[in-house]
Order: structure tokens, then C-alpha cells, then sequence
């Protein structure tokens, strides 16, 4: 089967809506972190920890092509009372006051789980613990998952880029809270819309447009070394019209610090068993981006997280794949 093409009258992409688990209701804490988080990426406030940075925030390779790593710091070390300070060291472990990096902020009263509260009771360091799910559920169509792609804009959230055609798209960047590139995860249901990558038109072997997504995997690399696919598994490609079908791979770090991560995916059923024989994997029925501020974030009941986090050394939120 001929791949499709991309077309200057592609569809536009389906942007999903954010939802908070389901089971997990917004806390005053919760809701404090959003916004810290917020006003730290719009540029409005200065997170002191330095994991969190403004969106314009855009870091590049050194000479030998690698970047630094820039902290990362779970909820539960940081202290949700004193302005979202980090609690290090001796304090982490016993509450002892040593090895703080405090933040000023406005002392208040009314809100016992807001930040700089001082009076009776409290919620507690931590209180903020929060995570947001963005599923392909009821969302591309019906049937299974079948291809994954990947699309940027290096300026602004607005997604004008249109690049997969007919393509449904995950809003959720995956580099949020990191700076750097507005990265997104896109998918495909129906086998007669599959793009296919480099691999086809370089007479690579390739997947076929009716085999469904099974797998997902990342690997670590450099900027002059990207990690080679696994056998069974295709880079997951950013697809691009310029005006002629172009393929290139994705560093999910793109423009923020730490880890060059690279995706893949694996679309064919029958793989080998190392105890012998084959093995069928199951389809993909649909496929989600966990992200929230502790590495401790699971996703609703029947779901699979990925371990991996797709924001590795580059500060920002947790993110994950998650798949069912």
C-alpha cells in the first residue's frame, strides 16, 4: 500500500484537552502548584530550585554536543509552606531546618494548605502532589492504535504547524516546565491515513500501514549519536512538508537541558521469545501523557506507565507514556 502523503490540505490536528485523574480532586495545594508552575513558565516568578523555567528558557549544546542536567526535584522534597522552597539533606530526611533554599513569598493565614500559611494546623510539605492525564480516548476515531508521530513549535503553543494529516494530537508538551521546544505526541487509528517515515522512502524495511502499535521504548543519546531502533521497533518520526515529504527524529529535550531522548515504537505483533517461539504482543487500544510534579504519579486503573521520564535531566514535570 502506497503511504499517504502529506497535503497542503491536511486536516488540522485534534487538540485533547488536560483532565485531572479522576479519582483525585484539586486540592487549595494542588492548585497553588498549578499556578507556581504557570507563572515560572509565562515568566511572571522565579522557581529558586531552578527546575522549572520560563518557556522562552532555550539551551543549546556545548562544543562536544552534550548539555547539563538541571535539577529535579520531587513535591515531597519540596516544602509546599514556604513557597515551594527545596528541603534537602537533613532536612529531607528528618525535618531538621539545614540545607534550605528558601523563596520569599507573602505570609498568610486563611488557606491552611496554600504556600507560606503560618497558622494552626496546615497540610503539611507536599500537600501539592498533583498529576494531569491527556488520553486518546473517544478521541481519532475508533479501533486500535496504529502509528505514533511527533510534531514542534519551537514559538508558542499554538500548534499552526500542521504537519500529520489527519493525525490526532495529545495537548500535552512534552516538556513542560523544561523551556525549550513545545513538543507534541500524535496518533493514527485508521491504516488508510498512516504516514509512513524515512524508513519507506528509503527502501528501509518498514511496518506496514495495518499493523498496529504494540510497544514504545526510548534511549538515551547525544547530539551527534542518536541510539539505532531495536529490532521490531521504528523511530517515531517528526514529519514536516518542505513542500516535499521530510523526516527527522525528535529529541524530546529539544531546547532544555539534560537527556537527548528518542522515542520508538514497535508495530509488529510477532516477536521473538527468548524462552522460544513467538510471542504475540497486544494491540494498543489507547494511549495517554501522565505528567505532575512527584516521580510517584500513576495513572488511572488499567493503564501501564512507561518508567521512563520523557523530561529526563532537563527539570519541568515528570512525564510519562502510558498505554492500555
Amino acid at each position: 500500500m502506497a503511504p499517504a502523503e502529506l497535503s497542503p490540505a491536511a486536516a488540522p490536528v485534534t487538540q485533547l484537552s488536560k483532565a485531572a485523574k479522576p479519582d483525585e480532586a484539586a486540592t487549595s495545594a494542588q492548585a497553588a502548584w498549578l499556578r507556581f508552575v504557570d507563572e515560572v513558565e509565562r515568566g511572571e516568578r522565579i522557581d529558586p530550585v531552578g527546575q522549572y523555567v520560563a518557556k522562552a528558557t532555550w539551551v543549546g549544546a556545548n562544543a562536544q554536543g552534550s548539555r547539563l542536567a538541571r535539577p529535579k526535584v520531587d513535591v515531597a522534597l519540596r516544602d509546599t509552606r514556604n513557597g515551594y522552597s527545596l528541603r534537602t539533606g537533613q532536612q529531607a530526611r528528618t525535618g531538621a531546618a539545614t540545607d534550605v533554599i528558601e523563596e520569599p513569598c507573602v505570609i498568610q493565614y486563611t488557606d491552611p494548605c496554600a504556600p507560606c500559611y503560618e497558622g494552626p494546623g496546615g497540610c503539611g510539605g507536599g500537600g501539592g502532589l498533583y498529576s494531569t492525564f491527556t488520553t486518546s480516548e473517544n478521541q481519532g476515531g475508533s479501533g486500535y492504535i496504529r502509528d505514533l508521530k511527533l510534531i514542534n513549535d519551537v514559538n508558542s503553543p499554538s500548534r499552526v504547524r500542521v504537519t500529520s494529516s489527519g493525525y490526532t494530537m495529545l495537548d500535552a508538551d512534552l516538556n513542560k516546565g523544561a523551556g525549550g521546544a513545545y513538543i507534541y505526541l500524535c496518533f493514527q487509528r485508521d491504516q488508510n491515513n498512516v504516514l509512513n517515515g524515512a524508513e519507506y522512502y528509503y527502501n528501509q524495511p518498514y511496518s506496514s500501514p495495518s499493523d498496529f502499535l504494540t510497544n514504545f521504548q526510548t534511549q538515551n543519546g547525544s547530539l551527534t549519536n542518536k541510539p539505532q531502533a531495536n529490532t521490531y521497533f521504528f523511530d517515531i518520526w517528526l514529519p514536516n512538508q518542505n513542500p516535499y515529504p521530510f523526516w527527522a527524529t525528535q529529541d524530546l529535550n529539544a531546547g532544555a537541558d539534560g537527556d537527548y531522548i528518542y522515542s520508538y515504537q514497535s508495530k509488529t505483533p510477532i516477536v521473538n521469545n527468548p524462552a522460544g517461539g513467538t510471542t504475540l504482543w497486544p494491540a494498543f487500544a489507547e494511549i495517554g501523557i501522565l505528567s505532575g510534579n512527584s516521580s510517584t504519579i500513576t495513572p488511572p486503573a488499567g493503564w501501564t506507565k512507561y518508567p521512563k521520564d520523557l523530561n529526563e535531566g532537563a527539570g519541568g514535570d515528570y512525564i510519562y507514556f502510558c498505554y492500555r
